[in-house]
């Protein structure tokens, strides 16, 4: 996992309610884009929910994220997408508070 992505995963998994990372000005704009353009990473912005920083929806079409990343990138934020958190998430370590991080 790259540092963009380790950031990104930080944050989310960190982060008490599972908030949405900014997009840093020292991350890589191309590899932001090749991450979501292949399902690693996703992102939402004020074109696809008025809070970026809540993920209101699952399966947001990739072409649909990638023309929000195109015209809003300084105004959105990225989450971890499902290929990463399969790889870091452990279900025992989220067993008995499914929506919450208290750790």
């Amino acid at each position: 996992m790259d540092e963009i992505c380790s950031k990104v995963v930080d944050y989310y998994l960190g982060s008490d309610r599972f908030n949405g990372s900014r997009i840093k000005d020292s991350w890589d704009r191309s590899e932001i884009r090749s991450h979501i353009e292949a399902g690693i990473i996703e992102i939402v912005g004020p074109g696809i929910f008025p809070n970026p920083h809540i993920k209101p929806f699952s399966k947001i079409p990739i072409a649909r994220q990638i023309a929000e990343y195109d015209s809003n990138a300084d105004d959105c934020c990225l989450y971890p997408g499902r290929p990463i958190l399969e790889e870091v998430v452990k279900d025992k370590d989220y067993e008995g508070r499914p929506y919450i991080n208290t750790a």
